[in-house]
């Protein structure tokens, strides 16, 4: 009887643990190791064609990429992640370095410390320019975690 009844429960827990793994799994999310991407798209309204990639590294996010098109010159122009309706990020400073070539840029990598990749998940990383006044490139970012 008594071996019956340790039988039970341990059957019983087993079932509990195979039912909540699932779930406990579902929310143990890695942060470090994250990949993303924006690919810009030549259109009507943008001109700027090229792909941006984003990786998580510890408390910083390492961010390389390239514009193929669309490009003649970066002064007037940032590159700007846009977090909300009143905030972004802006990289533009660490683009700025990075000379324009035929309409693009050579390849570029540069770390933003402190920021996590998934804040940017879904936003948008845009290209304005001042002269003349115009979002020349708008891709969004997508995240794999």
């Amino acid at each position: 009887m008594k071996q019956n009844a340790i039988r039970t429960i341990f059957l019983l827990v087993c079932c509990l643990l195979v039912a909540l793994s699932p779930s406990l799994a579902a929310t143990v999310k890695r942060a470090n190791g994250d990949v993303g991407y924006a690919l810009f798209q030549k259109s009507a309204t943008h001109t700027v064609s090229g792909a941006v990639t984003f990786y998580q590294l510890n408390a910083d996010t390492i961010i390389y990429g390239q514009f193929n098109t669309g490009l003649v010159n970066v002064s007037g122009c940032r590159l700007l992640i846009i977090t909300s309706s009143t905030t972004s990020v802006d990289l533009t400073p660490f683009v700025a370095q990075f000379p324009v070539l035929n309409g693009g840029t050579g390849a570029f990598q540069f770390t933003l410390p402190g920021t996590t990749l998934r804040d940017f998940k879904n936003k948008h990383l845009v290209i304005k320019c001042t002269t003349p006044a115009a979002t020349i490139g708008d891709a969004k970012i997508k995240v794999i975690p």
